[in-house]
């Protein structure tokens, strides 16, 4: 009874940690977070679809106190890279936290639940969408690199 336990927990897990098969680290040194967790998807790129959300998340550990942490993201395609404008329900990552909460230690884990909204006007092309959080003194807590496909509904 015990190796199937432990054998069922050992096929969860790998399966929780193939979802950052990837997910590359972003320019400059910037820390990439613990893990990524993409919902309904085991390998980059994934597939998103318009007029739906990517729903991702992010497991990660806090080198310095973070009294706020605020979400920006970049997309990259066809050569061009543009800033994200996220919605206003979406700019303070503090709110979207499944595991901590603000304000963080240093040395603290926390989850946070990423929603990217695919809105309908993306072409359906592939996109590299950079992710990154700063804390309360702009200070990089993590960046990742993500390729997703855009697809039509």
């Amino acid at each position: 009874m015990l190796a199937y336990v432990f054998i069922l927990a050992l096929s969860a897990s790998s399966a929780f940690v193939s979802a950052t098969e990837g997910i590359r680290p972003c320019t400059g040194g910037r820390p990439l977070p613990q893990r990524i967790v993409i919902d309904g998807c085991n390998q980059t790129p994934c597939d998103v679809f318009q007029g739906s959300d990517a729903l991702m998340y992010t497991d990660m550990r806090t080198e310095r106190p973070a009294n706020e942490l605020r979400p920006q993201v970049f997309a990259t395609a066809l050569g061009q890279t543009i800033e994200y404008f996220l919605p206003p329900n979406q700019q303070n990552a503090c709110d979207h936290l499944t595991v901590g909460s603000c304000p963080l230690s240093a040395n603290e884990d926390a989850t946070y639940r990423f929603s990217f909204p695919i809105t309908p006007v993306y072409p359906p092309i592939p996109v590299t969408v950079e992710l990154s959080l700063f804390d309360h003194t702009n200070q990089v807590v993590f960046c990742a690199l993500i390729d997703i496909h855009v697809r039509l509904r």
